[in-house]
C-alpha cells in the first residue's frame, strides 16, 4: 500500500484551504493536489488491472484538459475520485471481470458533472448555425479555445452545464470509452 492510499481523496481538495507543506520534504506538493491526478488514474487503473485501457481513458480525458478553469469541476480529479472509490470498494469483493470493472467505471464517470458541460464560441447564449460548438470526442478543450477570437465584437465563449439533450449523448460517450475497452 502506497502513501496514496493511507488518505482518501477529496473531490474538492485542490479547493481546501489545507496546503501541502511548503518546505523539505513536500515543496508545495501533495498526492491529493491536482497536478498529481493523473499519476493516482495510472495507480488505480494498474491496481485495477486495467493498465493496457489506461492510453484510451486518459486520451479521452485529455479532452477535457483546461475545461476546471471555467468549470466547478476538475475532470482529472473527479475520474480520480471515481477509481479511487471503485478500487476500495473492489478489494473487500471477490475478483470482477475486467469488463465489468470498466462498465463500472465509465457508468460512474458519466455521472460526473464534467461531461455534461458544453460550450461554443458565438453571438448568441444559444448556438446557431454559424457558431463554433465544442464537440469533446472530437476536440481538446484548448483546441477548441484556439478556435475562437475573445476579442471579436460579434463573437462570444458560452459555456453551460445541460443534462437534457446533451452532446455527445451519454449513450455516444458510454459507446467511445467503452468501444476501445471492448476490443481489448
Amino acid at each position: 500500500m502506497t502513501s496514496f492510499d493511507l488518505h482518501q481523496p477529496v473531490l474538492e481538495s485542490q479547493f481546501k484551504s489545507r496546503q501541502p507543506e511548503t518546505e523539505f520534504p513536500h515543496f508545495g506538493r501533495d498526492a491529493l493536489d491536482r497536478n498529481h491526478a493523473v499519476f493516482s488514474i495510472i495507480e488505480h487503473l494498474n491496481a485495477l488491472h486495467l493498465n493496457d485501457w489506461a492510453p484510451h481513458l486518459l486520451g479521452w480525458l485529455s479532452h477535457y484538459d483546461g475545461l476546471e478553469l471555467y468549470a466547478e469541476d476538475d475532470p482529472h480529479v473527479c475520474v480520480r475520485q471515481v477509481l479511487f472509490h471503485l478500487r476500495v470498494r473492489i478489494r473487500s469483493r471477490q475478483e470482477l471481470p475486467s469488463q465489468q470493472i470498466k462498465e463500472m467505471i465509465v457508468d460512474r464517470i458519466l455521472d460526473s458533472n464534467f461531461v455534461y458541460y458544453r460550450a461554443h464560441w458565438g453571438i448568441d447564449l444559444v448556438a446557431d448555425e454559424n457558431s463554433r460548438v465544442w464537440r469533446p470526442l472530437e476536440q481538446s478543450w484548448f483546441n477548441f479555445l484556439q478556435e475562437g477570437d475573445p476579442h471579436a465584437p460579434l463573437e462570444a465563449l458560452h459555456i453551460w452545464m445541460t443534462d437534457k439533450h446533451p452532446k455527445p449523448t451519454m449513450t455516444e460517450l458510454r459507446g467511445h470509452l467503452l468501444g476501445a475497452a471492448t476490443s481489448r
